[in-house]
């Protein structure tokens, strides 16, 4: 008989095994609700919606989300954006105010927090937002694992003047159809009456 340790393993050795690294979980795969959530936080804390309006536009496209937004603001601003456009659909033609009604609009061709956004910022309503990262989005190195609630209590969508302008416009409309009724507005005053609601309720439902 021979002592010792005899024949050494073959393979690695335990401590060798040990050291051996193990694939790690992939991490949930982020939601669209939450990518679009984390661009709003990362584009605002970096400043960008202070100097790019497509930057703007996402960041308004997440507030206007009904998670963030009122009720009543919404069918506030859906009512001044359906109304103005109704008005300059029919330019160079006669206006029938009579058959006028002030509500919000029923159908978006594209999601309808993304229409009030472009609309908010004058650019093309029937094109959805591209949500595919740019600039300073782009994580260096590997992207972070998506973390459900991690937005919580950092978004707050607040409308100033959206009710007092949409409550302006449909006494305007109202007046201007009574004198439409009467026959005694004129084509002139009710094109100037309209350029100036067109210009408050802009500035008034981006305040």
């Amino acid at each position: 008989m021979r002592g010792g340790l005899g024949s050494l393993p073959r393979g690695p050795q335990k401590r060798d095994r040990d050291k051996t690294k193990k694939p790690k979980r992939a991490g949930k795969k982020t939601t669209f609700a939450q990518e679009r959530k984390y661009q709003m936080l990362k584009l605002i804390k970096s400043g960008r919606t202070l100097r790019e309006a497509k930057a703007l536009t996402k960041a308004l496209a997440v507030g206007l989300t009904p998670e963030y937004l009122a009720k009543s603001d919404e069918l506030d601003l859906s009512r001044i954006e359906y109304g103005l456009d109704r008005l300059t659909r029919t330019r160079g033609q006669q206006i029938d105010f009579l058959k006028f009604k002030f509500k919000p609009r029923t159908s978006f061709p594209i999601k309808k927090e993304e229409f009030l956004a472009r609309w908010l910022m004058e650019q093309d309503k029937r094109r959805p937002l591209n949500w595919k990262r740019d600039g300073n989005l782009v994580a260096k190195g590997k992207p972070n694992p998506s973390r459900p609630g991690s937005s919580e209590g950092k978004i707050r969508t607040r409308v100033k003047g959206a009710d007092r302008t949409a409550r302006n416009f449909k006494r305007l409309i109202a007046a201007i159809q009574k004198l439409q009724a009467s026959g005694k507005g004129s084509k002139s005053a009710l094109n100037r009456a309209l350029k100036d609601v067109k210009i408050a309720a802009g500035i008034k439902a981006k305040g």
